[in-house]
């Protein structure tokens, strides 16, 4: 979503900044105050930002499924307890606990691990039979779900 915001903002300044004639658009007033340094200022930062946020979203999905992958992560299966779904209107973080290991995730928090909840489509449910490859403490309030299985009934 970051990269997005970069890329959007990257390419409507990069193209006002590269096609002057098409300033007219925005006003008098604002282009005789905004000369090119304004736009360049624009444009480099947007370059930065979204560099930055590809960096940080590649090594943190990189890392995540490395840990899959190699089985790198700590594995734990039973069945999912203490199951509290995240609200549809969101602004909480589902919970849950399997064999007293804590998970919370939100999919209004971008990570590289699964954060799919209940109410917009996610598969854990309250009984539900999991084996759960997850790192331990990846950020500082949780486990991170690397890779879910679910038991299909």
């Amino acid at each position: 979503m970051f990269v997005g915001i970069g890329l959007v903002i990257t390419a409507v300044s990069g193209t006002l900044l590269f096609f002057p004639n098409l300033r007219q658009y925005f006003g008098k007033i604002q282009n005789r105050f905004f000369g090119n340094w304004y736009y360049w200022l624009i444009f480099l930062f947007a370059i930065f930002w979204t560099m930055t946020a590809g960096i940080i979203t590649w090594t943190d999905n990189t890392r995540v499924a490395d840990a899959s992958e190699h089985n790198r992560c700590t594995v734990v299966e039973g069945e999912v307890e203490n199951f509290v779904p995240m609200p549809k209107s969101g602004h909480a973080r589902e919970t849950f606990t399997v064999e007293e290991v804590d998970f919370a995730f939100s999919d209004y928090v971008i990570t590289g691990g699964y954060n799919n909840t209940r109410s917009h489509g996610g598969s854990i449910t309250g009984g539900a039979k999991v084996r759960i490859c997850y790192i331990e403490g990846f950020d500082a309030s949780s486990n991170l779900i690397a890779r879910l299985e679910v038991a299909k009934e």
